[in-house]
């Protein structure tokens, strides 16, 4: 599965998150990650995602 790197880059006061997941959608205020079968791995406020990597 694909690994998210949120907000990699970011000055250090920004938080950092590592999430393996398949994909995300943005729902409302919240950026939520599902696995292969569609379960939710995580979510976080939309607000707090600056920048997003995929590896």
């Amino acid at each position: 599965m694909p690994i998210y790197h949120i907000n990699a880059g970011q000055p250090d006061m920004i938080p950092k998150f590592d999430v393996e997941a398949d994909r995300y959608e943005e729902e409302g205020s919240f950026t939520k990650f599902y696995d292969t079968e569609g379960k939710e791995v995580t979510a976080l406020r939309t607000d707090t995602v600056f920048s997003m990597e995929v590896t």
